[in-house]
């Protein structure tokens, strides 16, 4: 869903005669004010504008910008004692209430930009889209839209097991601190436990971009272990990085013909096509298919170690194409960054 406003910059109300405002096209929804508590609010757009604070979003005071959370991934695991080497390892993601943003459109006179924004049910970001010309003296901004089914609790492990089979279906939060080195007793000698780089959780968190940005996590490898005395599983899985934040550039010159086109899938960006002159980060691609994939496929609910083991190193290929093509995301914005 998105909302439009219409109104003139006051540039160009100058140039021209007085006219009646345009009638806004909006619908508005008021969202929990708890629920952006902490929230950094940042610029989108093609001009540079500083951020939103906290006082200038509250309740009925939204038509500057589009509400949206980045995701926070959890891992459902599902295995029997006696099966253990068939355990599925599933990536679920939830809106980050900890982390909500508000995509805001920048504009100059002179210029008739579209901003599409559409997030989804829970607000994690679906789609961004901007379409500018060099002609008119009118914007288009993306309005508020819907911000529903604020989760409560998210962090909070969901187990079920049967006691007769030890069967296990687990939602775990990667990072939490009970999994890491030897990681959480399951009972019966069965351990889980989750490693990733020491240097996730160090140094500050990175903050997105405060100008002309879409603010997206970066993403990372964590390894999940579990184990009895008799056997050992591992699966790597790619998550959504719990600290810093990578900020998709969107803005452009005055009078310049651009074209923006963002879209994600579980709030993890998929692909970025931008028509723009001179623009080296054009039309990069991180595969639906490879995305699809690393977030919602148990590939590894193979029978057979064998087959195990050719679906596991399928799943790495596809991790690091990912991870590449966010390198060359990150990169390509550098450089374009340099270039201007």
């Amino acid at each position: 869903m998105s909302v439009r406003l219409r109104d003139r910059t006051a540039a160009g109300a100058a140039s021209a005669p007085a006219a009646p405002q345009p009638k806004k096209e909006t619908t508005m929804k008021h969202i929990h004010a708890a629920a952006l508590c902490g929230a950094l609010f940042l610029a989108v757009g093609c001009a540079q504008q500083a951020p939103l604070n906290s006082a200038a979003l509250s309740p009925g005071n939204l038509a500057s910008g589009m509400p949206y959370y980045l995701p926070k991934s959890f891992l459902r695991v599902t295995f029997e004692r006696a099966k253990l080497l068939d355990a599925t390892i599933v990536v679920e993601n939830r809106p980050d209430l900890s982390r909500a943003f508000v995509a805001r459109a920048g504009y100059s006179a002179f210029s008739n930009d579209l901003y599409t924004i559409e997030t989804t049910a829970d607000g994690l970001l679906a789609s961004v889209k901007v379409d500018t010309d060099e002609q008119s003296d009118e914007i288009v901004k993306a309005a508020t839209s819907r911000v529903t089914a604020i989760l409560s609790g998210e962090d909070a492990e969901i187990s079920l097991r049967d006691a007769s089979t030890d069967a296990f279906s687990i939602m775990i939060n990667p990072f939490a601190s009970e999994y890491r080195g030897s990681g959480k007793s399951l009972g019966n000698g069965m351990t889980l436990s989750t490693s990733y780089d020491a240097s996730v959780l160090e140094g500050p968190t990175t903050p997105c971009p405060a100008a002309a940005a879409v603010c997206v996590p970066l993403l990372v490898p964590v390894t999940i272990t579990i184990k009895d005395d008799k056997a050992k599983f591992e699966h790597i899985a790619t998550v959504a990085h719990p600290r810093h934040v990578m900020g998709i550039r969107i803005d452009r010159r005055p009078c310049v013909r651009s074209i923006a086109t963002l879209t994600f899938k579980a709030g993890m960006i998929s692909k970025f096509d931008v028509e723009k002159p001179s623009e080296v980060a054009a039309c990069l691609s991180i595969p639906l298919d490879v995305i699809s994939a690393i977030i919602a496929a148990p590939v590894n609910a193979l029978s057979g170690r064998s087959a195990r083991l050719r679906a596991q190193k399928g799943v790495l290929e596809q991790q690091k194409a990912l991870l590449e093509a966010q390198q060359a995301l990150i990169d390509a914005q550098i450089a374009a960054a340099q270039s201007n």
